[in-house]
């Protein structure tokens, strides 16, 4: 889960679309674990929450999160 959050953080942060990771990402990383570990460890990746709905969800929770701690931090100072 940590890493589909990451994942979702880096596309956002790019600025990039959120269906490259269903189409170009999950795909290489599947194809990488293949060929240096084996078939069987390349199913693991496939496993991951990736799909484009959850990579908005992730990334509209990450927003979400830095606002609130935004707002946490602001509501702590004292402004003259």
């Amino acid at each position: 889960m940590l890493s589909s959050y990451k994942l979702a953080y880096k596309v956002a942060k790019c600025n990039k679309a959120r269906y490259i990771v269903e189409e170009i990402i999950l795909p290489a990383v599947v194809d990488m674990v293949n060929i240096v570990f084996s078939e069987s460890a390349g199913r693991q990746p496939a496993k991951l929450p990736l799909s484009n709905n959850t990579i908005s969800h992730r990334i509209q929770r990450v927003a979400e999160d830095l606002n609130n701690q935004l707002f946490t931090k602001l509501k702590a100072k004292e402004f003259g």
